[in-house]
C-alpha cells in the first residue's frame, strides 16, 4: 500500500512539474520580442505573482499541521502561557535602534498567518504594555486591545538613557 502511495506522490509530483513549467513556458513567450527595460519590468511582476501564489501555497501546507486544527480559544491559551514565561527582561533590552526587540506576542504573531489572525483577534492578547516602547507599536497595542483593560509595567533601560 505504502508503495502505490510513493507511485502515486512521485508522479503527482511530476505532473505539477511539467504543468508549471509548461505554464512558465507559456506566461515567458512575450520575452524574445522585448526590450531588455520591457522584459524587466514584466519578469518582475510575474515574480510578485508568483510570489504571492507560493505565500497561499504556504499557507494551504501549514493548515495541514497538526496545530492548525486546534481551536483558536486553545491556541490563545498557549499563546498566553507562552508569553507569561518569557522573562521581561528579555524584550526590554535594547535593539539596534535603541527601542526594546519585539514583545513575545508580536514574534508569535510572525509564524504564519492563521497564527497572526489568532493573535490579532484576541484582544486579551494586546492588553500588555512594557515601556519604554515606541509610539507607533504602543499605538497597535491599544487599537489591537479593543478596549480590554491594559497592564502596563516600566522597566529602566539603559540603552535608551542619555548619558
Amino acid at each position: 500500500m505504502t508503495e502505490v502511495f510513493d507511485r502515486s506522490l512521485a508522479h503527482a509530483a511530476v505532473s505539477a512539474v511539467n504543468f508549471w513549467s509548461s505554464t512558465l513556458r507559456s506566461r515567458l513567450s512575450f520575452l524574445p520580442g522585448c526590450s531588455p527595460k520591457t522584459a524587466l519590468a514584466r519578469l518582475t511582476s510575474e515574480r510578485a505573482a508568483v510570489t504571492s501564489l507560493l505565500a497561499t501555497l504556504d499557507t494551504h501546507i501549514n493548515a495541514c499541521a497538526p496545530v492548525s486544527r486546534l481551536p483558536p480559544e486553545l491556541l490563545c491559551r498557549v499563546f498566553s502561557n507562552l508569553v507569561e514565561e518569557e522573562e521581561e527582561e528579555e524584550y526590554l533590552k535594547s535593539g539596534m535602534d535603541g527601542f526594546p526587540r519585539p514583545m513575545p506576542w508580536v514574534r508569535l504573531s510572525h509564524v504564519c498567518r492563521h497564527w497572526r489572525d489568532v493573535a490579532l483577534n484576541d484582544p486579551t492578547f494586546w492588553a500588555r504594555l512594557s515601556l519604554p516602547l515606541p509610539q507607533r507599536w504602543a499605538d497597535a497595542i491599544i487599537s489591537r486591545s479593543q478596549g480590554a483593560p491594559l497592564f502596563l509595567s516600566c522597566g529602566y533601560n539603559p540603552y535608551t538613557e542619555n548619558t
